[in-house]
This record gives C-alpha cells, structure tokens and sequence, in this order.
C-alpha cells in the first residue's frame, strides 16, 4: 500500500517495529522479508507505466531502508531483483518519452563509431534469428534397386508437401541501441538498422522483432541482465525511439 501510494519507507517504518515485535521476528526475517515483498510491489507498479527520476529514487528507498548495504552491492547482483531491474527500464523509458537521452556509462562504447548526433544507450549480448520457411514433413533420398538384367527399379525422391515460416537462430554477437539505429555486430553479421528503415515492430517476451523494406524479419533475443524477461521493455524502447 505505501509503494502505491507513495509514501517513504519511513513513514511505515512504525509499522514494521510493531509487526516484528508481534511477530518476534529476527531482524534478518525482517530484512529478507521487507526486500522481497518491496520488490514485488514495486514489479507491479512500475509495469504498468514509466516513471520520473524522482519516482525511482523514491522507489529505491525501498531497498536501501530494508538493505543498509544495498548500495554496495554490484549492480548485477542487484539485477536479480525483477522489481529494481524493471525500474530502471520503466525510468529509461520514462526519459526516452519526454525526449531525454538516458545516460550511458563513459566509455561503455568506445568500441562503436556513431553519427554527431547520435547517442548510444544501451548494448546487451544477443541472438540474432530470422524469419525463413521450414519444410515441414518427411523427404527421402532417390534410390535404386536392381531387379536383373541389368534393370534398375528406382525409386524417387520425395519432397515435403509443405512448408512453414518460422524463426532460425543464425548468430550471436553485440547489440548497441542508439537514439538513431539498432546495431548489429556479431560473427557472421554486422549491421545498422536506421529507425525509418525499419516498416513495424515485433514483440516477444524475451526480445522483439522487426520487419524492414529489404530481407526477411529479424528478431534479437537479448542476454539476460537478471531472472526476468525483459521484451517489454525493449519493444516499447525501439518503439518510442523511432518515433523520435
């Protein structure tokens, strides 16, 4: 009730004495306690719309007021926590819809060259997978069975009899999001996709599509950062810069 309301952690910080004491509860109970149930609520709020600066440093305090330690901890670590992860997406977003450029960590992307006007916000190992048709049914070779006096039976290949389009992983390598393109580099492709270019977006629970003027859809399936899928957040990222 108070991450929905917006009160800070301070002002339920009577409460939570008095249901330890009710509770006897151990103040590691507590600790792990206030976390998990934060985080959960702060999953749920920050789903359903972006948020300010101010709303994630209001909601950080969450964590900081049940973790003394939790600054310290790496951010991967901290990553871990779906409602934290989803929070600093839900901010990106927030920032990317009022035309503010999200901030990028200072030589994160030395390696990349960009346009005088184009700023890098994000990169994330990824899988890259195209739309291509599968045949779909059982094919047999062309074989030949001898059946005296030099005569041969043969008995002809067979092809399926039909087809469908599905997603073929093809490589794995680096994905940069910029205010400008998607980029591309991984073993056997390398690539940007300017914003215009790209027709529609495509979304996926743990990735999202896109379908462009030129060869079949592509859909990038990103590593990981923490335990939750993160494709809503991409799709609605791309989705909002290209409208930029």
């Amino acid at each position: 009730m108070a991450v929905a309301t917006g009160k800070q952690p301070a002002k339920i910080a009577p409460v939570i004495a008095r249901l330890q004491f009710e509770g006897r509860l151990l103040e590691e109970e507590v600790r792990k306690l206030m976390l998990r149930s934060s985080d959960a609520a702060i999953l749920e709020a920050v789903l359903s719309k972006p948020i300010s600066d101010d709303e994630l440093e209001r909601l950080g305090s969450y964590y900081s007021a049940a973790d003394s330690k939790w600054s310290e901890r790496d951010i991967k670590e901290r990553a871990n926590f779906p409602g934290f992860l989803s929070a600093l997406h839900a901010n990106t977003l927030y920032q990317v819809l009022h035309g503010q450029v999200p901030y990028a960590q200072p030589g994160g992307f030395d390696d990349f060259n960009f346009q005088h006007d184009e700023f890098p916000i994000l990169r994330r190992y990824a899988t890259l997978a195209e739309y291509r048709s599968i045949p779909t049914g059982r094919s047999f070779q062309s074989v030949g069975l001898p059946i005296g006096g030099g005569l041969y039976y043969r008995v002809g290949m067979s092809q399926p009899r039909t087809s469908q389009t599905g997603l073929v992983p093809i490589d794995d390598g680096l994905m940069v999001i910029t205010t400008k393109s998607i980029i591309y580099s991984g073993q056997h492709r390398n690539f940007r996709l300017p914003y215009p270019s790209i027709l529609r977006f495509e979304s996926f629970v743990d990735g999202f599509g896109i379908h462009g003027n030129h060869g079949p859809g592509k859909v990038f399936i990103p590593s990981k950062l923490g335990m939750m899928d993160e494709g809503w957040y991409f799709y609605n990222l791309v989705s909002a810069l290209s409208k930029w």
